[in-house]
Order: structure tokens, then sequence, then C-alpha cells
């Protein structure tokens, strides 16, 4: 920008000995429009200080090159004003172009800033629901894992004498352990494996479950793995408080690289029609699965028991 300041002065001062007297003073000197452009883009894109000594040498510039000009036509007020009012263009469109660059500056800084506070904000909130979606998880696992022993042993459906409940009751203690120690249950890993925990679990509880197993896939990703087994074990669950039997029978089959498990029992079995929609297990059984991408399946009729069908491929 200094460059083109330093050439339109040099311009400025040469061009006019080179025309005719009638053309200096007027817009017909090309080098006029030239100078002015130069001295915007200064006023816009350098420190307004050294922009403004460039502007005033630039019209300095202007002045000394039909200084001669001017001597001659010293008594024609129309030559003045004409190079009077180049003289104001030159400096009022320099002065528009530093005030336009400098509302553009502080607009971009207050939409920056705005930018800036906008992803900070999203950033709190999406922390704020990962803490909000973590305790729920972890609400969850001890309404289904925890509690649900707890409740079974205060009614006196299970003997907290026996082998199996105090083996229950030990994996409980460690699972609540790793969740004051922050390690929480280090999700799944062999699902099949994991999957007959639950199954033991559930029968320490008292509820005898019939298993069956083909072609079960070992691994599945870990969110998809919590996600079916938290189905299963809250199916089982329906049965051991609801159904009213002390029998359920689960089958897992694999299909190809997913997976498709149903739990039935013989028991009370509930109105479909009636049951609310958002409560209980329905509502349990599509928040776990569908936001895997499953799908889920519930059949039910009362006196006829309960089929639950979850499935999951990737």
């Amino acid at each position: 920008m200094l460059v083109d300041l330093a050439l339109a002065s040099t311009w400025l001062v040469t061009v006019p000995q080179l025309c005719a007297i009638s053309c200096v003073s007027g817009w017909q000197l090309w080098v006029v429009p030239s100078a002015m452009g130069s001295i915007i883009l200064a006023m816009v894109f350098v420190q307004l200080g050294v922009a403004a000594v460039g502007a005033v040498i630039v019209v300095a510039a202007y002045v000394v090159g039909i200084q001669e000009h001017l001597s001659r036509t010293a008594a024609a007020p129309n030559t003045l004003g004409t190079v009077a009012v180049n003289v104001f263009f030159m400096l009022g469109f320099g002065v528009l172009g530093w005030l336009c660059a400098r509302l553009l500056r502080q607009s971009a800084r207050r939409l920056d800033t705005a930018v800036t506070e906008a992803m900070e904000a999203r950033a709190r909130e999406a922390t704020a629901r990962a803490r909000y979606d973590e305790r729920i998880r972890q609400f969850d696992a001890l309404h289904h894992t925890v509690l649900s022993t707890l409740s079974k042993i205060a009614r006196g459906g299970l003997d907290h004498r026996s082998e199996d409940v105090r083996k229950l009751c030990a994996r409980d203690a460690d699972f609540l352990r790793g969740l004051i120690s922050g390690q929480g249950d280090g999700g799944p890993g062999d699902f099949l494996a994991t999957l007959a925990g639950v199954v033991r679990d559930k029968q320490a509880l008292g509820l005898r479950v019939h298993s069956q197993y083909h072609a079960v896939p070992t691994q599945l990703p870990p969110p998809v793995a919590a996600g079916l087994l938290g189905a299963v074990r809250e199916a089982l669950n329906n049965v051991a408080k609801h159904a009213g039997v002390t029998e359920a029978w689960l089958t897992t089959v694999g299909e190809g690289d997913g997976v498709r498990i149903v739990v039935v029992d013989r028991g009370c079995g509930f109105d479909q029609a009636t049951a609310p929609a958002g409560r209980g297990l329905v509502r349990e059984l599509r928040h776990r699965v569908i936001e895997i991408g499953g799908t889920t399946s519930v059949v039910s009729s009362p006196g006829e028991g309960t089929v639950v069908e979850v499935a999951w491929t990737p």
C-alpha cells in the first residue's frame, strides 16, 4: 500500500507536465482516480497514522503537479473549484474508507466473540449432558443390580445365607466399588459370557431361566452389548416382579454379525392397549434398544404371558 502511495505521488507530479492545460485540473487527468483508490486502500489496510501521512503527501503531490497550471489560471474560479473538489474527494473518500473498515472490523470482532461464546456454551451443555447421561446410566445400573437384589431380600423372597445369593451380593458390592472409584463396570467383554452372567444373577434371585444359544457373536461394540444386556436384564426383571411366575425362557441367536434375543414367560401378561406407552417394560426396552440402532417388540395379553424380542444388526 505504501508503494502504491509513492507511485501515485510520482504520477501526480510528473503526468500533469505532459498533459494539455485544459486536462490538468479536471477528471480528465487519469492519475487522480488512481491516487484516490490508493488513498482509500491505505486508509483501510495500513495503520491510521501512517496512512494519513501518506494521504497528505499524495494530495500535496497533486497540488505541486498542477501548481504551474494554477498560477496561470489563478483568476479562474472554476479551475480552483475543481482542484478543491479533487482534494476534498481524495481526503474524504479516504476517511470514509477508514470509517467503513473500522465498522466492519468491530462487527467482525463482535461476531467472533458471539461465536466463541456460543461454542463455549455448547461445550458446557455437552459436558453437562454427558454427566447427566452417565448419572442416569449409573442409576439405571443400580436399579437393575444392587437395588433389585436388596428388594428381593427385603421382601423375603431370597435367603441371604445361601451361597448363590452371597456370590450375587459380592458381585454387586464389586460393582458399587467400581462406581465409587470411577471405574464403573468396565463394560462388557465376551458378550455371551456376560449374558450368561446376567442369567446366573437372575437365577440367584429365584427366577429359573431356560437358556438357549446358537451362533452368538462373542464380541459386539461396547455400547451395543451394554444396551442388549440391559434389555435382557429388564425383561427378566419384569418376569420376576410382575409375571407371577418363577420361570422364563431365553433364546439368543446370532444373525451374521448381529444378534436376536427373545425372552418368554407364561405369566399373567398385560393388556397392551391399556398399558401406558411411556412407562414400564416397553419404555425401558425402547430406550435401551432404539438408542443403539436396534429393534424391539413386546407381545402380551392378560393370562397369556409376555414375549419380548430385541434385535440388532450392524
